[in-house]
């Protein structure tokens, strides 16, 4: 019993990754194409909403390859670093071996962080470096 339930389990795995794939590749429309295939209908509802997706994932990626949004992620990095140092030294440590046992030294001035945040200069003429896999 245990192993034909397996088999069936492996089949349903097999059929989330190949769905998995196809979205990636086309978008939610996939799912119109695979109606298709079958002989069955998509449906008008089924249709506008893998429409209205593939419309957001459009814009989504519109967005993330701007220069803007790349800086801003970058800038946003560089503080959660910063703020995540800060937050280490005032706490102190924790977990860790034989924490303890470490004698603790009074901290009076809370040092800069330890990776300094990287100056980040996006030009407007940028390199295209091609490559083939």
């Amino acid at each position: 019993m245990l192993a034909q339930n397996q088999g069936n389990s492996d089949g349903i795995e097999n059929g989330r990754i190949a769905s998995a794939v196809a979205q990636k590749n086309d978008g939610q429309s996939y799912l119109l194409k695979v109606y298709r295939e079958l002989g069955l209908s998509p449906g008008c509802h089924t249709r506008r909403l893998a429409l209205l997706r593939d419309m957001q994932a459009r814009k989504r990626k519109a967005i993330c390859s701007t220069w803007k949004y790349k800086l801003r992620r970058i800038q946003l990095k560089n503080r959660r670093v910063k703020s995540n140092a800060v937050k280490e030294l005032r706490e102190g440590d924790s977990y860790g071996s034989s924490v303890e046992l470490m004698i603790h030294q009074d901290i009076n001035e809370i040092p800069s962080p330890r990776v300094p945040p990287k100056d980040v200069g996006i030009k407007s003429a940028s390199i295209h470096v091609y490559f083939d896999l």
